[in-house]
């Protein structure tokens, strides 16, 4: 049954080969720099720092890919010029974390935001304003009470409180 199935896949490969490499000429000879000034990716507003982490992801998954295939054909990795791809992309990947971990806050209060605004838009649509959310209607001015938050008191000090003490020293009394 294999040897079957390999001459179609044989066939296939060939006809397959010959557009995959144009492509990957095309993709070798064409820099990043140059699509972006033919204009083939919009960055009239700015290419923004996540859709460029997005792109490299992708192209280290598409590196990752080619080193699997080269392997699975049993072909040695040492000579292949995806391995100093991977490292590039590898770097430059570390190298925008502490840029990432700084934007991070400024994502999740967009991304706050953003749903807030959502759920509102939907609670306003409902009239379901304030049943939804569990609380008592409004006044008649619109402005409720305010209620300060309960403080809870909490230990915070590095020693084990005076009645724990207590119990360890009479456990330790009733062993010996």
């Amino acid at each position: 049954m294999a040897a079957a199935a390999e001459p179609g896949l044989r066939e296939q490969l060939v006809s397959d080969l010959p557009p995959a490499l144009a492509l990957l000429g095309s993709l070798q000879e064409q820099g990043l720099l140059q699509r972006v000034r033919a204009g083939a990716f919009p960055t009239e507003k700015g290419l923004s720092f996540l859709e460029l982490k997005a792109q490299l992801l992708l192209l280290y998954l598409q590196g990752l890919a080619q080193l699997v295939l080269e392997k699975s054909w049993g072909r040695s990795l040492a000579a292949q010029p995806a391995v100093l791809r991977l490292a590039e992309l590898r770097t430059v990947l570390e190298k925008m974390r502490p840029i990432e971990q700084k934007l991070r806050y400024q994502v999740d209060k967009l991304v706050k935001v953003a749903v807030m605004g959502a759920l509102s838009d939907e609670e306003e649509a409902d009239g379901t304003e304030g049943k939804a959310a569990g609380k008592k209607p409004l006044a008649k001015g619109g402005v409720r009470k305010y209620v300060p938050p309960r403080l809870v008191p909490v230990h915070y000090g590095s020693e084990p409180p005076a009645e724990e003490e207590e119990d360890e020293c009479e456990e330790g009394k009733e062993e010996g």
